[in-house]
């Protein structure tokens, strides 16, 4: 509901929603994000690209958490209680922590860079495979159907036809039999893990906002932030719980609602980088 331009407010500071919303909660805040990003520089840009997005979690529900500026300070904050209520309509368990921007990121960066900062950077590249069994197929058809032309439809007579009988026969013999060569040696498919020749580290230095966050996500990286003691002011690095690798794809899984099992198989079957 929009009054003067401007969202009314429900008394627990939550917008007052009447109708079901068009776009999901998730959608909404990563087009708000974008929106910043697009429409200005300097500041704005900045705020518009954080680095955390998609990395932190909420402790109490699991959900995303996105950015918002309070008092001219960029922080993270959890909307799942605002979710919950505009699925089913219920308030949810979750009062939505927060945790300041700056020194989150300086935190998980820092342990980003002390954990992997000297792993080597492996790219793991999907090779498609190869299969010739669909020309095999369309071989021996041809194959079949030129054996009717000949003895059940008539056609290649005299000793001009069967020549040219026997040439294509033997042709399409011969493409059978090559493809045949090519199965029995066709590469499967699968992942294949490529050295970049560089570090996390020294990626890291040269990668721009969206770079680094690509970084971490590549190596697993998920961060889980628990509810803030009463009557803390700074942030307690203790509410973070910091995961990279095989941990943390998993608990990414988990918290977006994928199957876990699928995930793990999945996880397993990469060849993935050393994580100390």
């Amino acid at each position: 509901m929009i009054e003067d331009g401007k969202p009314i407010l429900r008394t627990d500071g939550l917008p007052l929603v009447t109708r079901p919303p068009i776009l999901d909660m998730d959608t909404w805040q990563t087009l708000q994000d974008e929106l910043k990003r697009r429409s200005g520089t300097g500041d704005q840009r900045r705020h518009g690209t954080v680095l955390l997005r998609t990395v932190l979690y909420c402790g109490v529900c699991h959900s995303r958490m996105y950015t918002y500026t309070s008092k001219e300070k960029l922080r993270y904050r959890c909307i799942g209680r605002l979710k919950q209520r505009q699925r089913t309509g219920e308030q949810g368990t979750c009062y939505g922590p927060s945790v300041p921007a700056e020194h989150t990121e300086a935190h998980v960066t820092d342990l980003f860079l002390e954990k992997l900062g000297r792993v080597e950077v492996v790219r793991m590249v999907e090779h498609a495979g190869e299969d010739f069994r669909p020309q095999i197929r369309q071989a021996e058809e041809a194959l079949s159907d030129l054996e009717k032309d000949r003895y059940e439809r008539g056609l290649f007579k005299g000793e001009d036809g069967a020549k040219r009988y026997a040439d294509q026969y033997a042709k399409l013999e011969d493409r059978l039999a090559s493809l045949k060569d090519m199965q029995r040696g066709a590469k499967p498919a699968g992942v294949e893990a490529v050295p970049t020749g560089q570090t996390y580290g020294e990626l890291w230095k040269a990668a721009s906002v969206e770079g680094k966050r690509d970084l971490l996500l590549d190596a697993g990286a998920y961060v889980e932030v628990a509810p803030a003691k009463r009557g803390a002011r700074r942030l307690d690095t203790s509410r973070l719980a910091v995961f990279f690798g095989e941990q943390g794809k998993l608990r990414r899984a988990s918290a977006d609602g994928k199957d876990v099992e699928e995930a793990l198989r999945d996880v397993v079957a990469a060849i993935t980088p050393e994580m100390p």
